[in-house]
């Protein structure tokens, strides 16, 4: 058992376990750009659950609410969802989100300040605190498709997190050290650019950015 494991099942049983509700905040990833400022939701096949997940996702007040459902790894369905808090709290019968902001291993003022806010209107909205949660339009996005690269290689992104692309669009190369293109990485749909990765030297299989359908 590692260290991981052991602190993931400690948390997972000692407090989401205990919980009515689950936010779970990330930000700041070393190797990923800023992230669209969103709330992730699953759909778990309880219907008070499902609803209640994506009313609190409505409630972070969020740019784009992202239901994650289904992941998709290049064209291929992930066993994701399987597996991340957010879909094992919501079997649970805990409504659950996470709420994602900041990115490029920095957690700034103002992503900081959303966080938080978002943080806020949940507790009104089901009733911790005391208050009023302004309606805020959240875009609503799906499908969320992680995009891996075939070979060892230098990655140049051509797209910015927020580009809204056309299916067949050029998202990124793979070029060896000598600047010969090795793989290019086209959009597999219409959507909308939802993180990429910094770092410029990658490995065959892992994901370098990934989109969502709109």
């Amino acid at each position: 058992e590692t260290v991981s494991y052991a602190i993931a099942r400690e948390l997972f049983e000692k407090v989401v376990r205990q919980a009515d509700y689950v936010v779970d905040l990330h930000g700041g990833e070393l190797n990923e750009s800023e992230s669209l400022f969103l709330a992730w939701f699953c759909k778990v096949g309880n219907v008070r659950i499902d609803r209640a997940s994506e009313k609190l996702a409505r409630a972070f007040g969020p740019d784009y609410m992202l239901d994650a459902s289904k992941i998709w790894i290049n064209r291929e369905r992930s066993n994701l969802p399987k597996g991340l808090l957010v879909y094992e709290a919501a079997r649970l019968g805990k409504p659950a989100i996470i709420g994602e902001g900041g990115g490029s291993g920095r957690a700034g003022e103002p992503e900081v300040r959303r966080l938080l806010e978002g943080l806020k209107r949940v507790c009104i909205a089901i009733g911790i605190l005391r208050g009023d949660v302004s309606e805020r339009t959240s875009e609503r996005v799906h499908d969320l498709t992680l995009l891996t690269t075939q070979c060892d290689g230098l990655l140049s992104c051509k797209v910015r997190v927020g580009d809204r692309v056309l299916r067949g669009d050029l998202l990124a190369e793979v070029r060896d050290w000598e600047g010969s293109v090795l793989q290019k990485i086209s959009a597999p749909y219409d959507g909308i650019v939802e993180i990429t990765v910094n770092w410029m030297p990658v490995r065959a299989g892992e994901y370098v950015l990934a989109i969502v359908r709109y």
